[in-house]
Parts: C-alpha cells; sequence; structure tokens
C-alpha cells in the first residue's frame, strides 16, 4: 500500500525501493520490444523507468 500525504513515508518508501535488485540489460532484453537493444540504450532504459517510478510515486502520494 502507497503511503498517502506523508512525506517520511514516501522517503522510506524511496528508499527501500533503492534497495531491490534492479534488472539488468541482459533481463531487459527478455522482454517484447527490447529483445536488440544494445548495453548502453538498456541502461539508460532502465534509468529513464526508475525516474518515471519515482516521480509516479512522489506525484500519487500528493494525491488525496
Amino acid at each position: 500500500m502507497l503511503p498517502h500525504n506523508d512525506p517520511s513515508s514516501t522517503s522510506e518508501l524511496l528508499a527501500r525501493l533503492k534497495n531491490v535488485k534492479k534488472i539488468t540489460p541482459k533481463e531487459l532484453s527478455k522482454y517484447t520490444g527490447f529483445e536488440d537493444v544494445s548495453a548502453d540504450d538498456a541502461y539508460n532504459i532502465i534509468y529513464t523507468l526508475e525516474t518515471y517510478c519515482e516521480l509516479v510515486l512522489k506525484y500519487v502520494n500528493k494525491c488525496p
């Protein structure tokens, strides 16, 4: 469950998520549409997805 309107809970959740095993370029290539992505592009995709998820979590926390 996502914490609502509690910045400390959001910070705690984001800190815990940073310790989650991250997807690797090899694992990313197993998903449809990512089979032929170069390692450099895969790292950029992974970073972009992580950043997007962080923004979504911060936004959801601000919603009533």
